[in-house]
């Protein structure tokens, strides 16, 4: 008859199980009804012509790593590098357009064969690696409190995984991504600043501003670069504002970030996810950019050359102009779908299914556009970024925009459930954009060769006959007037002024070349960047297979254009550096890219690499995690259930007085064991293996990947063979010899 305290304790075992076991299923039911699709976390910002998309991996545990495999010379060569680019491998990025880096840190993990003999082992540079990624943010335990428990991933709602290249360091055509979400109350509540816009005058003052949050008493400006180790990224609050913008004085004031972000504080302390957008292209010209010039006395007579010339080629004060806001509530939507608008003679352009859906309904003057379709999801850019990219490269929209980009003024705002764009129009933007077509189309009849190397000449020859650089605008700029000065003595010289008055600087000669381009069916793009510090704007054509440079202004000597700056190779224009902030980051790789600083921006010593060296590993290739989430609590808490199911069988079997006889071969006589010594054998190697697997699983994290699931099996097992076969774990000098 079983005694009344062990039936008390195998109760409350039993209720323990139960508990763990509900625990578990809630966690995995609220998983599940989280599911997430390769159309919601990818929207039409990352497609799969481009990309290798990943299955989303939803609520990971804020310590999971992530990795991929680099063969033996690739590992060796990055080992000897002084300027290894970790983040042009394996990166993640805590924006849509892929330009900003998270708090993390990079770990090369060296293979180590196992073989016979320690001598049989290859040299330490003929072993492959793992190169791992994980987060380097401050993890909290309450966002109240901001008690600090370890680092991870931290601050961001959403994360973009990205491998660039394979194991061999050549580039991917498609780019693998992984969207994932970490599992974090923070950001509960309150909602994430949305349009985080930054804007700059030409040596001028910087301009951080975004939409107001519901809710929000404060706001966070973070700032975000590579450490001084360069080893990792960083993120660190810079200060708090209870403004919806803020200026500063210039970049300087940012300290050389790469990145600002902005999050919304509430009323509690309880504060939003980081909104984050990239300082790429206003960080100016790279004070190290490399000449393609032969001598040392040519690269100095060329950037003297470079730097009189830049006087007279001046570009609009703004480098990235801010979006006028628009004010009142929207009225009825009137936006059309793609393909529905009437716009084609405008060839409207948009590198995302988003941008040239907004293309065409801004091109149709439309005062609402309904974006609830595009806005769902995580990885569609702020619709102001996508605004930016339509208006430089759509020339009739720059048109109408007017040179500070303030004839079309848009807010997002919530209308009975939906998202909507309203849209405000100058006075002039409807005949602006008419007039301007008009003349284009002129332009596209002298175009003989059609879109052809040929036909990409020939209109670099009519603007040069046909126009001329202002250059008395381009000293009144100097001077320090105004735009509304400038527009009153000079009119359109920073729009259409080189098609409609024979007359523009930069801006003018590049718009009116994309536009007369694509009118000709020759594919182009409008490209801004840095001329010996100046902010400049210049084309990119496709011919014959790749993308070419062309600079219609800097070409024009007058009655004729010089071939100096004629449809060189992207990238390659003497004297030209290219920014990031003419096309969405995601796709600009697809129109030419912007240079080798997309291969230097995260250029960190090899010697400064933390590295980690498993005895006895086995070389194998990763693969990429693909499986569902399950974080390290979930995983523990069906470990425990399982033990403490084991541990009632024990109890039973104590109670019941089994104990166990065995053979021992080498006294050639039977040793029996009490229950009492089978009992404290089991449960002493069981809580050992529990306490030990439980620590390892929660340093190890997410258990959703192929090894960690494996893992969780072999732990699953381990009990096993302590109820089957306990004989295996018993000191035979324990028992009593018969």
């Amino acid at each position: 008859m079983m005694k009344t305290y062990v039936r008390v304790i195998v109760a409350m075992l039993a209720a323990a199980i139960v508990v763990l076991l509900g625990l578990a299923s809630v966690s995995v039911v609220r998983i599940m009804s989280k599911p997430m699709t390769k159309a919601q976390a990818y929207g039409t910002m990352l497609t799969a012509d481009r990309f290798d998309l990943q299955q989303p991996l939803v609520d990971v545990d804020d310590r999971q790593d992530f990795w991929m495999h680099l063969s033996a010379e690739t590992t060796a060569q990055l080992r000897h590098a002084d300027d290894a680019q970790w983040c042009s491998f394996l990166c993640v990025y805590g924006d849509p357009e892929l330009q900003v880096p998270v708090a993390l840190t990079h770990r090369l993990r060296i293979i180590t064969p196992k073989t016979r003999h320690l001598s049989d082992r290859p040299p330490i540079d003929e072993r492959a690696a793992d190169l791992h990624v994980t987060g380097n943010g401050l993890r909290s335990s309450n966002r109240s409190s901001g008690l600090v428990t370890g680092t991870g991933w931290s601050g961001y709602g959403h994360y973009w995984l990205v491998q660039w290249k394979d194991s061999e360091g050549e580039w991917l055509a498609k780019p693998k991504v992984t969207y994932f979400t970490v599992a974090s109350d923070r950001g509960d509540g309150i909602a994430e600043p949305r349009n985080l816009h930054v804007s700059s005058t030409g040596g001028g003052a910087v301009s951080i501003a975004w939409d107001p949050v519901e809710g929000a008493k404060r706001y966070g400006v973070y700032t975000i670069r590579a450490d001084e180790a360069y080893d990792s990224w960083q993120q660190s609050k810079a200060f708090e504002t209870e403004q919806t913008s803020v200026q500063l004085d210039g970049l300087d004031a940012l300290r050389s970030a790469e990145a600002v972000g902005v999050t919304a504080v509430d009323g509690d302390g309880n504060e939003s996810y980081i909104r984050a957008t990239t300082l790429r292209s206003l960080a100016g010209e790279p004070q190290d950019e490399p000449y393609t010039m032969s001598t040392w006395r040519e690269v100095e007579d060329r950037k003297a050359e470079e730097a009189a010339r830049a006087k007279n080629l001046a570009q609009p004060a703004l480098v990235r102009p801010a979006m006028t806001r628009a004010t009142g509530r929207p009225g009825a939507i009137d936006s059309k779908p793609i393909g529905e608008n009437g716009v084609e003679q405008y060839k409207p352009f948009g590198s995302t299914e988003y941008a040239r859906y907004i293309a065409e309904n801004l091109l149709s003057m439309h005062t609402a556009i309904d974006i609830t379709a595009y806005a769902a999801s995580p990885s569609e850019p702020d619709v102001v970024d996508v605004i930016h990219e339509v208006i430089r490269q759509n020339p009739y929209l720059q048109v109408m925009a007017g040179a500070d980009w303030s004839g079309i003024a848009v807010a997002q705002m919530d209308q009975k459930g939906k998202q909507v764009l309203k849209v405000r129009y100058g006075g002039e933007a409807e005949r602006d954009r008419d007039e301007f077509h008009e003349r284009v189309l002129q332009a596209a009849a002298a175009i003989t060769a059609g879109p052809t190397r040929e036909g990409a000449v020939q209109i670099d020859e009519y603007l040069a006959r046909h126009a001329s650089y202002d250059d008395a605008a381009a000293a009144a700029l100097h001077s320090g007037a105004g735009f509304d000065e400038l527009e009153a003595a000079h009119p359109d010289v920073w729009t259409g002024g080189v098609l409609t008055r024979g007359t523009g600087v930069d801006v003018s000669y590049a718009l009116s070349y994309h536009a007369i381009a694509r009118q000709v069916g020759l594919p182009a793009v409008t490209v801004t960047g840095w001329t010996s510090g100046t902010p400049h704007m210049w084309n990119r054509v496709f011919l014959e297979g790749q993308w070419c440079d062309i600079d219609p202004a800097w070409d024009d000597a007058g009655e004729q254009a010089v071939s100096t700056y004629q449809l060189h190779a992207a990238n390659a224009l003497d004297g030209h550096t290219v920014d990031s902030g003419w096309m969405s980051g995601a796709h600009i790789a697809a129109y030419g890219d912007w240079g080798s600083i997309a291969d230097t921006r995260y250029a960190a010593p090899a010697s400064d690499m933390r590295y980690i060296w498993p005895a006895g590993q086995t070389g194998h290739t990763r693969e990429w995690p693909r499986l569902s989430s399950l974080p390290a609590m979930v995983a523990l808490q069906i470990i425990w259930a399982e033990y403490l199911a084991f541990t009632i069988y024990f109890i039973l079997a104590l109670a019941n007085g089994k104990g166990l006889t065995v053979l021992s071969g080498r006294m050639g006589r039977t040793i029996r064991f009490t229950p009492a010594q089978v009992f404290r054998t089991r449960m002493m190697y069981m809580v050992i293996a529990a306490i030990f697997f439980s620590y390892a699983i929660f340093k190890y994290g997410d258990m959703s990947n192929n090894r960690g699931l494996f893992g969780l099996a072999v732990v699953l097992l381990v009990p096993l063979p302590l109820a089957k076969w306990p004989g295996f774990f018993m000191r035979p000098d324990a028992g009593t010899r018969q």
